[in-house]
């Protein structure tokens, strides 16, 4: 496509004819001036470009007006002659511009005289006016047309744009593809050929266009065709009609040459006389092939198909379920083939026949003879005049039959039960399926199959047919009788006879037309009296006083009143009572049966009768003989007095109970069982959940494998139990009552014992009596409960509950592989064979092992657990358990990791703590081990030699009165030491961990160990190391020594004496009794603290100083200050020059060293005299003071 005169709406254009004379040109024109050489179009020329010119107007939405060219108007297409186009070209246009030469086309010397539709200048005029409303070619490709068609598609038979154009016959309307671009330029023409247009073409004329239809119910119609067409009816399609053109060099023919524009809506095709092909689209087509062997294809929507002749094949590819297709034929026809086409109707008068497909299908027939036939669907078949037959298949389908003439005769052939509809004649039953047939007002002809039928005519006298099965007939009338027609040795049949009668009529099944009958039924009013034959009969009765007597042969008869007279003589075989009212069997009559669901009893007599139920609540007694009873639904009553007798009950949602005056067994589907008299018997049930009730003897009650309630009543009874779910109900002073049980099982209210049996590890508890529990061969539990119980346990690993200080256990298996176990709430010695205890709750309880290996488990509780002499295995839980041990082997689990807990062990022999336990004790008199875990521990020896390891964590170890060996570790350790031959061993020699002993001997610290505490009141002393000690002292006189360290020496009562030799060492004195005097020496420069006296200073020449209180200073051989402080103090000098400070009238100053050449001093805030050995004085202070020298040679200042 190229440019166009219009954006949008409709396009209205001019044209006119250029005249040589009268029309006027540019200058430059164009490149040629073709208004140079203009020759006069001819008359037929200008037909031709008008018709041209309508041929675009029909197909778009252009409208052309002719105009006058001249000088003051042209028109916007113009039209001319060009003489000098000579062999270049036929003609050429200019697309729409508003350059003078827009719009303009210029023709050649014309090829055709004529040039009318289906020459070649026809064509060119379609082609040029293409060309000046916008269209390109489709194949040139240039700067201006980049987009080409495929050069498939590059044929006038597509678009007239092309040059491709070798037909004997040309295009006479614009093609497929050019209605698509000149409606994409300017629209559609929507107004034309929009009502119900038919599209024909006289037979031989050749057919070259595109039809461009707006609206309507549009016909392709070929009737007129003379050979075969293909008419395709979708959009953008070719069909092929008309004579065959010849094309190119080699003249092949070409037929295809009627083409539906996009957007085109054609709904029908009719063929020709030929074998035609006609493809609808997805509208709803109407497709009629004509009289040929015709292909007809449908798509989406309703389509119709006319066809004529039965090889005319359909082909719907429509599948949508909302779709009615349907078939009018003259010819019998079967829709078979096609499973897409739903309906088929017959026309004409002659005998056809129409079949179905499995789709439900219409079917309707015409005036003739029919057979309709739907096949598989629910199909509806509709005759007309004629006798017509309609074979069904379906129960749902419909048979319409409008004819009411009476000489007709309709049949319906069905293999499915049916009743005949209005003007419908005779029924035949197909195939051997037991199926059934009613008839109408008039008088049928019902027929069976070989199946089981039952023929009920209806209104009118019916002839009915039964033929092989159980058949049954309906018999509305007497004279029926005679018309009921069944053959002898075809099964059992029965007559129902639904007509009235007065006064005892008889019905004598011995008569030649009914001795081939075996039944009768009595529906109808009045009395009958039945007379049987030698077959086996079934006589019914009404609601009558009939009497009915059955004969030889084992008869059967169905009452709902007592006021039938039944009749049967000894030895007429074994004959049945069927009755909805209870009732008791009369003489010579075996079965009874119960019908219906009322409430309803059945008795016996003294045969040995077989009595059915029905699905009502029934009492079912069989009296004397031995008697086979047969429940159904409901909750029935069996009473039995022989042990022969057999009772029969389905599986019903019901509850059956048995009366039984004998020991006796539930059979399946029995619920309840009650044991009545006063023998001792025994009754038992079945799968089910049963309800057994004993009598006043002694039973024994076993419920069976059902979850069963037992009752015992009076009675020393026993019960046996076997699901966990059953329920033993014992009253109050009833006896003395046991369970046996094969299943875990609590005893309860009123029951004393119980037993298990069987070989399963079940369990058995008691009630509040006292019990006796005996256990089986397996593991089992035995729980007491409140009572003084005894249980008693046998092979396998037992487990016994103990709440009770009188129960008493009793284990039968001595075999150490078999750990038997107790749980006790109360304090608990295991006794013999019984390897564990388990104490449970969380009271403070005690448990006690014996001999053997023993496995004690505490409560939440503090528990004392001892295992006895066996290697024991002792498990703590929550509480300050304590576990006492005496055997290497023993081992303790402690649960518990609470911080606040603390577990002791008494060991008597060597021990080593486990997780989670924080003491231990050793007892006896052995030397043995104790070792800690990481845990903060207390390890406390015996009397013996003990060796404790405290391992990590911060430990306490105290040997005991042995020579003990105490071993830290890592952490805090505290030692306790009584003895001179304790060893304390600190592995830790991180200065972190501050490890003490406390000591009540005289003890010097080992290494890595930091502090020491004296123990007791007597006189210890006590020695560091090292490194810096705390040295604390007792109520004795000390003597602390912190060694090299930075030391704490920490006094206390008595007469304390503290080494120092470290600047930074410290003492606390901590008693301030005033006869105690507490001694410090030195050997550093030293201030005595608080709380103590004395000062003795050893080693260099260094000071020392006092305090508030009266002290003694006393210096060492060097030259030492001594300042005594507040106090009346009293300073001794030795040798060396030493100074001396007064500050209190009561000081007094001893100097020892009497050599002159020892110049002492001293510095005095009051008056002073020196004394002897002393040679100078200075007074300190601005008071008045006097200072006053003694005999030898002195120093004063003042």
């Amino acid at each position: 496509m190229g440019s166009n005169w219009t954006i949008d709406g409709p396009t209205n254009l001019s044209y006119s004819f250029i005249e040589p004379n009268t029309s006027y040109f540019a200058i430059n024109y164009s490149a040629d001036n073709e208004y140079n050489a203009i020759y006069t179009l001819s008359g037929d020329q200008k037909n031709g470009i008008m018709s041209a010119l309508a041929a675009w107007s029909a197909v778009a939405n252009i409208n052309f007006t002719q105009t006058t060219d001249n000088i003051s108007n042209v028109g916007d297409l113009r039209f001319g002659g060009y003489g000098l186009m000579g062999n270049q070209a036929a003609a050429w246009a200019y697309t729409p511009s508003n350059t003078p030469q827009g719009g303009d086309v210029w023709i050649g010397e014309p090829a055709n005289e004529y040039p009318t539709k289906g020459t070649y200048d026809f064509m060119t005029y379609i082609h040029e006016i293409g060309h000046a409303l916008g269209l390109k070619h489709p194949f040139s490709a240039n700067s201006s047309n980049s987009t080409i068609l495929d050069p498939a598609l590059d044929d006038v038979r597509y678009t007239v744009m092309s040059y491709n154009n070798s037909y004997s016959y040309q295009p006479t309307t614009p093609m497929v593809l050019d209605i698509l671009a000149i409606q994409a330029l300017y629209g559609a023409n929507t107004h034309w050929q929009t009502g119900d247009n038919v599209y024909s073409w006289e037979a031989y004329q050749p057919v070259f266009e595109t039809i461009w239809d707006a609206g309507g119910n549009d016909t392709i119609d070929a009737s007129s065709q003379a050979d075969s067409v293909s008419i395709n009816l979708n959009e953008g399609t070719y069909s092929s009609i008309g004579l065959p053109l010849l094309t190119g060099t080699g003249g092949s023919i070409f037929i295809s040459g009627l083409g539906i524009a996009y957007g085109a809506k054609i709904e029908n095709a009719t063929g020709s006389n030929y074998n035609d092909i006609l493809r609808g689209n997805d509208l709803d087509n109407v497709l009629n092939g004509g009289t040929g062997t015709d292909s007809m294809y449908g798509g989406a929507g309703n389509d119709t198909y006319y066809v004529d002749n039965r090889d005319d094949r359909l082909f719907e590819t429509g599948t949508s379920t909302s779709e009615i297709d349907s078939v009018f034929s003259t010819a019998t026809y079967n829709l078979l083939n096609n499973q897409n086409v739903e309906n088929l109707t017959l026309q004409t008068s002659t005998n056809i026949n129409g079949y179905g497909n499995a789709s439900s299908n219409v079917i309707t027939g015409n005036a003739g003879n029919n057979i309709l036939d739907g096949d598989e669907g629910a199909d509806t078949l509709i005759g007309g005049a004629g006798n017509d037959t309609y074979v069904v298949d379906n129960v749902g389908d419909v048979i319409l039959e409008t004819s009411t003439v009476v000489s007709e005769v309709d049949t319906v052939r069905t293999s499915v039960s049916w009743t005949l509809g209005n003007n419908l004649e005779n029924l035949e039953l197909s195939g051997s399926a037991n199926v059934n047939v009613v008839g109408n007002s008039q008088g049928n002809v019902l027929t069976g199959n070989a199946g089981s039928n039952v023929l009920d005519g209806q209104g009118g006298l019916d002839t009915m047919i039964g033929g092989a099965g159980n058949d049954v007939y309906v018999i509305d009338q007497v004279a029926e009788l005679n018309l009921a027609k069944e053959n002898a040795n075809q099964g059992s049949d029965t007559l129902i006879l639904n007509y009235g009668v007065q006064n005892n009529t008889l019905i004598d099944l011995n008569s030649s037309t009914l001795s081939n009958f075996e039944n009768v039924t009595l529906n109808g009013p009045g009395a009958f009296d039945v007379l049987g034959n030698i077959k086996d009969n079934t006589l019914i009765g009404n609601d009558f006083a009939n009497t009915l007597q059955g004969g030889a042969g084992n008869d059967t008869y169905v009452i709902n009143s007592l006021n039938d007279t039944l009749v049967e003589q000894a030895n007429e075989g074994r004959d049945l009572v069927r009755t909805s009212v209870s009732y008791t069997l009369d003489a010579n009559f075996e079965d009874g049966e119960l019908l219906g669901s009322a409430t309803l009893n059945l008795d016996g007599n003294e045969l040995n009768n077989v009595l059915t139920g029905n699905s009502g609540d029934n009492i079912l007694n069989g009296g004397l003989g031995t008697d086979k009873l047969i429940g159904g639904d409901g909750n029935d009553i069996y009473i039995v007095e022989n042990t022969a007798d057999v009772i029969v009950e389905g599986w019903f949602n019901d509850y059956d109970s048995v009366y039984a005056l004998t020991s006796y067994t539930l059979d399946i589907n029995l619920e309840a069982l009650t044991l009545t008299g006063t023998d001792n018997l025994n009754g038992t049930g079945n799968y089910s959940e049963n309800r057994i009730t004993g009598n006043i003897g002694n039973n024994t009650l076993d419920g069976g494998a059902g979850a069963d309630a037992l009752f015992g009543l009076v009675g020393d009874d026993t019960y046996v139990v076997d699901n966990i779910n059953d329920q033993v109900i014992e009253s109050a002073n009833e006896g003395h009552d046991r369970v046996r049980t094969s299943v875990s099982f609590t005893l309860g209210a009123n029951v004393e014992d119980g037993v298990l049996l069987g070989n399963a590890a079940i369990n058995l508890n008691g009630n509040s009596l006292g019990n006796v529990l005996t256990g089986n061969a397996e593991a089992n539990t035995l729980d007491g409960g409140l009572g003084a119980d005894t249980l008693i346990g046998g092979d396998g690993v037992d487990t016994y509950y103990v709440d009770n200080v009188g129960d008493a256990l009793i284990e039968t298996d001595a075999s150490l592989t078999a750990l038997d176990r107790v749980f006790s709430s109360i304090d608990y010695t295991l006794g013999g064979n019984i390897e564990n205890l388990i104490l449970t709750g969380n009271a403070n309880l005690n448990g006690t092992g014996s001999a053997v290996n023993n496995r004690m488990t505490g409560n939440d509780g503090v528990n004392i657990l001892d295992g006895g002499l066996g290697a024991d295995t002792l498990i703590g839980g929550l509480g300050n358990d304590t576990y006492i041990i005496d055997n290497l082997g023993d081992t303790i689990t402690e649960t518990s990791a609470l911080a606040g807990e603390t577990d002791t062990v008494r060991s008597s022999v060597s021990w080593t703590l486990a997780a989670n336990v924080e003491n231990l004790f050793l007892t006896g008199g052995d030397n043995l081990g104790g070792a800690g875990n990481s845990q903060n521990n207390v390890l406390v020896g015996n009397t013996g030699n003990n060796t404790l390891s405290g391992g990590a964590g911060d430990d306490t170890l105290e040997g005991g009165v042995g020579t003990d060996t105490l071993i830290g570790g890592d952490g805090v350790d505290t030692y306790y030491v009584d003895n001179l031959g304790d060893t304390v061993i600190e592995t830790d020699a991180s200065l972190t961990a501050l490890d003490r002993v406390f000591s009540a001997i005289d003890y010097t610290l080992g290494a890595n160990v930091e502090n020491l505490i004296l123990t007791g009141n007597a006189n210890l002393n006590g020695t560091g190391t090292t490194v810096n000690n705390r040295m604390t002292g007792n109520d004795g006189a000390n003597i602390l020594d912190g060694g090299l360290g930075t030391d704490t020496l920490i006094g206390g009562l008595g007469n304390d004496t503290y080494i120092v030799d470290n600047l930074g060492d410290t003492i606390t004195e901590t008693t301030t009794l005033a006869n105690e005097i507490d001694n410090v020496r030195s050997s550093v420069d030293w201030t005595l603290g608080a709380n103590l006296e004395n000062l003795v200073l050893t080693g260099n020449a260094i000071n020392g100083s006092g305090n508030a209180l009266n002290n003694s200073l006393t210096g060492n051989a060097e030259a030492n200050t001594l300042d005594g402080g507040l106090g009346a103090d009293t300073l001794i000098g030795g040798d060396g020059v030493d100074t001396y400070y007064v500050d209190n009238v009561g000081d007094a100053l001893i100097e020892t060293d009497a050599s002159l050449t020892a110049l002492d001093r001293v510095f005095s805030s009051i008056d002073y005299t020196l004394g002897g050995n002393i040679e100078n004085l200075i007074l300190t202070g601005n008071a008045n003071l006097n200072g006053t020298g003694s005999a030898v040679n002195n120093r004063m200042t003042g």
